[in-house]
């Protein structure tokens, strides 16, 4: 419960702290994706587009469908930690992009 409550918040801060705009705070990027994410411009742009659309369906979704979507995005955020180059990061990011966007279709 703790790694998910871990990876909601991850997707729900907004942290400020450096020009790129990511959905956590760069200065406590916990891992190397993470700090790979914060120093590409690209990246943290769909970063920030996916959490938000994250958080859109989240509070779209009835309650009873919220838990399904969390675990989703738990595993889509445990891919993206095992990607080894931004190529990987970028078709991730793309495709839970997409993934979000089509959710209520």
């Amino acid at each position: 419960e703790s790694v998910l409550l871990g990876a909601v918040a991850s997707l729900s801060l907004f942290g400020f702290q450096s020009a790129v705009a990511v959905s956590f705070n760069c200065s406590k990027a916990s891992n190397v994706i993470e700090s790979l994410i914060c120093k590409d411009s690209s990246l943290s742009k769909k970063d920030s587009q996916l959490a938000g659309l994250y958080r859109k369906a989240l509070k779209d979704l009835p309650r009873s469908m919220q838990r399904e979507l969390r675990d989703e995005q738990r595993d889509w955020l445990t891919a993206r930690d095992s990607c080894d180059d931004r190529e990987c990061l970028e078709l991730l990011y793309s495709k839970r992009i997409y993934e979000l966007k089509h959710y209520f279709e």
